[in-house]
């Protein structure tokens, strides 16, 4: 499967989410996730039925570099979707990884 997207790159931002999920990307070839600093609001009650942080379906050259992840962010996973895991280049090792298949 070809992906429909390019080098994507996530840099150098603050994210403060109420629930699990910050990224969501499918189909991408070449895709950065790095520097950023992820803190926890307490703005809104947790609703979102999904509980990843980050969800990867088909994609390909993932990074998962740098970034700063606050103690009270729920989740702290990423789950693969439809790719194999050398797909994904991380290095922020407090977040754990799960996969499945694109059923």
């Amino acid at each position: 499967m070809k992906p429909f997207h390019k080098n994507i790159k996530i840099e150098n931002n603050i994210f403060n989410p109420s629930d699990y999920p910050i990224l969501y990307a499918a189909s991408v070839d070449g895709l950065s996730f790095s520097n950023n600093t992820i803190k926890r609001s307490f703005a809104f009650t947790p609703w979102y039925p999904e509980k990843y942080n980050f969800r990867f379906v088909a994609c390909k050259k993932v990074e998962i570099i740098g970034n700063k992840i606050g103690n009270g962010v729920l989740g702290k996973n990423i789950l693969l979707k439809g790719m194999k895991r050398e797909e994904l280049n991380l290095k922020n090792t407090e977040l754990c990884v799960e996969m499945t298949d694109l059923n």
